[in-house]
């Protein structure tokens, strides 16, 4: 197994709580120094603050959230086709199903049968208009 020590000692990393690793950055938590520390991790380069709050809240975990970290996935609820729905398209939870999302209708609709369209729930026979 291959190692290399990208950074080393005590005053630069006092604490270590969290680590997640992102393209060429290495980003860590340290409750020491209450902050979201940044090494480059194929440099022995220093550590550089990449957040420092100024209230006492000490940063825990770390998870980096990106697009390209992100599983692909066709979203049947985008464009003009909507998913088929008449209404509201909302993706499911299955992230790893490319077809996983259902249709909902607005307040006072409700669903038809075909699990697409929507029908009004409260019938008007008459009405009267007021303007002034």
């Amino acid at each position: 197994m291959y190692r290399i020590t990208i950074t080393s000692g005590s005053q630069n990393i006092p604490f270590s709580v969290g680590i997640d690793l992102f393209e060429n950055n290495l980003y860590l938590t340290d409750d020491m120094k209450g902050a979201v520390l940044k090494v480059r991790r194929h440099f022995n380069s220093n550590t550089s603050y990449f957040y420092k709050p100024e209230s006492f809240i000490r940063p825990r975990g770390i998870t980096i959230y990106h697009e390209i970290r992100q599983p692909y996935r066709i979203n049947p609820c985008n464009g003009t086709y909507n998913g088929g729905c008449e209404h509201l398209c909302l993706l499911g939870r299955g992230y790893l199903l490319s077809n996983s999302y259902q249709c909902r209708c607005q307040s006072g609709f409700r669903l038809k049968s075909d699990l697409k369209s929507c029908e009004c729930m409260i019938k008007i026979k008459d009405f009267m208009l007021f303007f002034f």
